[in-house]
């Protein structure tokens, strides 16, 4: 049937990217289907479920929880995401100039990737408010 899409994917991933954005951006780079650019992902992939509980009376008690996890995520070959992470193909971490000059690297290497040629500075302007 073929590919669908033929072109690579660039996928942006930072140290928040948990859950589904983690097994796309790994489902996909295993695949040889994206490119991925940014920092390590949380490394957060398991589903948990919360289970309030509390300790005393009526009328003064103290409240407490649990999480369990009830389901956990094994890619083909035994890799697992859960406290690792995705690894991208390009890290690229944004200094502390960058974050404070409003610049964004990891945006520009991906929009290069795609054939577009912008700066740091530019691309750092594109989701400003």
């Amino acid at each position: 049937m073929g590919d669908r899409y033929p072109r690579r994917v660039i996928v942006l991933i930072d140290s928040y990217s948990a859950s589904g954005a983690e097994i796309t951006a790994r489902t996909l780079q295993r695949e040889g289907k994206a490119i991925v650019v940014g920092d390590r992902s949380g490394g957060a992939v398991m589903e948990a479920t919360y289970r309030p509980h509390r300790v005393g009376g009526a009328t003064r008690y103290v409240p407490y929880g649990v999480m369990i996890t009830v389901a956990d995520l094994i890619l083909p070959g035994g890799e697992r995401l859960e406290g690792v992470g995705v690894t991208p193909d390009s890290l690229v971490l944004p200094t502390g100039a960058d974050l404070r000059e409003q610049r964004d690297p990891q945006m520009a290497l991906a929009l290069r990737l795609a054939g577009l040629e912008i700066s740091a500075a530019a691309a750092g302007k594109i989701y400003v408010e």
